[in-house]
């Protein structure tokens, strides 16, 4: 992975194109933790616009541009995959505001960074034109930002000739704003060591975690999901292993599943159909009730009562809407949800570039950072050990849409899955669909009939000399599946299908160990993710040996030490505290001293570091009337005399004198005289 550092000589305002109307007119770009962040977008136009220049100047090939960056309009895009650019310190940062307890909002983090800046625009008189006046937030100057990038050996070289040359960026670059000295550094190995062949031994599957570093688009156009699809993973390992091999991999069963939410460490699915909630206002309860379908009580679930049995009851309701998910080893029933974020962009004007006109204004949504993607892949031996000997433990990789502008950097970590589950045997199982399911039935047409369902049910149990006795329940969930051809730049066709969620209750003919069944998929494009299945015992469901419980993830850590943002935020509101004294103080004793001596005391201050020479200046005034005055109106102020730190001094006894000249100057003109 290549780095360069962005410093920055001067302010700088990289809009994200929001803005919080009387208040800010245009805002600078922060992600979730209100961290300042330099736009990828925006970095890569700049550094064109250099390329450009070298181009004309044959310092670069003329095919670099097209090679480096793309071209628009092609299907084909450019070699260089750009990062958002983070602060220097930024890990340490973020750990900093986790940790604090209560997490400071976004608004309180970035006034740490930045400042707001007031302009107006100039009338052909020289004076403000009226109602021209705005507002733009700006980054403090001396902040240093990192950049990652990818990109081909052979176009290294010239990029960082573009990076050295990289001296404005942002807004208002022709006044004053968006200095930038940016210097290319080391590169990081962005594996880590590992002997494979000794991890590898006697694995059946390997399990992947993708954790999100910048937003991720995953799917093209406006449609939500909340996992990483496969067919993802699929094609990084196509990029990885070459077109041949894989498809050869593909033939002889290689399968990945969807990267599902989860904490880093566990998986979560879609709780099963069988899970239901039911409002309760007859009772005085507040909220919902879990229930599982047509079974006695579970350990913490709330059990049916007979008015609920009644025919005229009201039915309850699939807890997809809650955002239910439960563990893979069935003993956590979860409320989370996947965190989007809706990135604003817009397109220069093709008649007048560099020109930004309304029509050209989009969005995009996309997976948002800092969450965790579980999923496993399964395949023979020999393929598992090339995939995991091409990724190795962890590394870093880019994947979705939009890759050269800042979005889709993520880490992925390989686990290889060694260890063999104790066999359970029973002859109630409960089907659970982990991802939606493509069914054709027998005119090779989409389906979402049930029958279709048990007949590729049977097909895998057949395998395992079991047949369906019966279909005792059926909890059925539909979506609407479809798809983006980037090849053919074309939708795909759009059908009904079974989604997460949905399971079938099947009574089998004998007794048969569930875990043989673990890791298996039914239906079409199950290498893509389709399909996947988890199985349950379903008399332990019935019995209540596998527990459900919810649990919310509530942050309870405290802030053991200064850190840097944490450190920040202490100093701004220990400031506003100041200021607020210090006004206080001013507007109680403004006719104890006059105007003349407030402008020695303001002259006394601003040569003085501390309090203590503060003091020491005013004690050397001759006249001993003017000195005791002085001395007794600075003395009975509010302001701490052992605290040395100059910022809070200034700050301070500056806001206080301020306001004690402002306010006899306003006494003066309403016809008031001081003492």
């Amino acid at each position: 992975m290549n780095r360069f550092k962005i410093e920055l000589k001067s302010d700088l305002c990289v809009s994200n194109g929001e803005s919080y109307g009387s208040v800010i007119d245009t805002d600078v770009a922060y992600d979730r933790y209100g961290l300042p962040v330099i736009k990828a977008k925006s970095l890569k136009g700049c550094l064109l616009e250099i390329a450009e220049e070298l181009t004309e100047l044959k310092v670069l090939d003329k095919d670099f541009i097209k090679n480096v960056f793309g071209k628009a309009g092609d299907s084909k895009e450019g070699n260089l995959i750009l990062s958002d650019a983070h602060l220097e310190n930024y890990k340490e940062c973020v750990d900093d505001i986790i940790s604090m307890n209560p997490v400071p909002s976004q608004n309180q983090v970035i006034s740490c960074f930045s400042y707001t800046r007031g302009q107006t625009a100039i009338g052909e008189n020289g004076t403000a034109k009226k109602e021209s006046f705005r507002t733009i937030r700006v980054v403090n100057r001396g902040n240093t930002f990192v950049c990652e990038y990818n990109l081909d050996e052979k176009y290294i070289e010239g990029f960082k000739k573009c990076i050295k040359l990289l001296r404005r960026i942002g807004m208002n670059r022709t006044r004053g704003l968006g200095e930038v000295k940016c210097t290319p550094i080391a590169s990081v190995d962005e594996n880590v060591s590992y002997s494979y062949k000794e991890k590898i031994e006697n694995c059946q599957a390997l399990r992947y975690t993708i954790e999100t570093i910048s937003p991720l688009i995953a799917t093209k156009g406006n449609e939500h999901i909340n996992y990483i699809p496969g067919s993802t993973m699929e094609g990084l390992c196509f990029r990885k292993l070459g077109k041949d091999k894989m498809i050869s991999y593909l033939e002889d069963g290689l399968r990945f599943t969807n990267g599902i939410l989860g904490d880093g460490e566990r998986r979560f699915s879609i709780a099963p159909g069988f899970i239901a909630k039911q409002k309760v206002p007859e009772t005085g309860e507040r909220g919902t009730r879990l229930y599982v379908f047509d079974t006695p009580e579970c350990e913490n679930v709330t059990k049916k009562t007979e008015d609920d049995k009644d025919k005229n009851a009201t039915p309850p309701m699939p807890v997809k809407s809650m955002n239910l998910y439960i563990s893979d080893d069935f003993k956590e029933l979860v409320s989370i949800s996947t965190g989007y974020e809706i990135n604003y962009h817009h397109k220069q004007s093709e008649d007048n570039p560099g020109i930004i006109d309304g029509k050209n204004f989009y969005q995009i949504s996309s997976l948002g950072e800092c969450q965790f993607f579980t999923g496993y892949i399964y395949g023979t031996p020999e393929m598992l050990a090339d995939i995991y000997k091409a990724f190795g433990d962890e590394s870093q990789i880019n994947i979705g849409y939009y890759r050269s502008a800042g979005y889709g950097k993520c880490r992925l970590k390989i686990t290889p899955e060694t260890e063999k589950t104790k066999e359970k045997n029973t002859d109630k199982i409960a089907v659970c669909l982990v991802s939606p399911s493509i069914l054709y039935d027998n005119n090779g047409m989409p389906s979402s009939s049930p029958d279709v369902f048990l007949e590729y049910m049977s097909d895998i149990l057949e395998e395992m000399q079991v047949s369906v006795k019966s279909v005792l329940y059926k909890y059925l969930r539909y979506t609407t599946l479809g798809g983006y051809n980037v090849t053919w730049n074309l939708n795909k066709q759009r059908f009904q299908a079974y989604d997460a969620g949905t399971c079938f209750v099947l009574e089998l003919d004998r007794k048969t160990d569930i875990y043989k069944l673990s890791g298996k998929s039914i239906g079409e494009r199950i290498s893509d993710g389709f399909g996947e299945i988890k199985v349950y015992d379903y008399n332990d469901v019935v019995s209540g040996s596998g527990s459900l419980f919810m649990k919310l993830y509530e942050n309870t850590e405290s802030k053991t030490d200064e850190k840097p943002v944490s450190a920040k935020i202490k100093e701004r509101t220990k400031i506003e505290e100041l200021k607020n004294d210090a006004i206080s103080y001013a507007e109680s004793t403004a006719h104890n001293i006059n105007a003349t001596q407030i402008g020695r005391l303001l002259l006394m201050c601003e040569e003085s570091e501390n309090y203590k020479q503060f003091i020491g200046s005013i004690e050397n005034i001759k006249d001993d009337k003017r000195r005791n005055d002085a001395l007794e109106y600075i003395k009975g102020s509010s302001y701490n005399c052992n605290e040395q730190n100059p910022v809070y001094f200034k700050t301070y006894f500056r806001t206080m004198l301020t306001t004690v000249k402002y306010l006899q100057r306003k006494g003066n003109n309403n016809g008031e005289s001081n003492s």
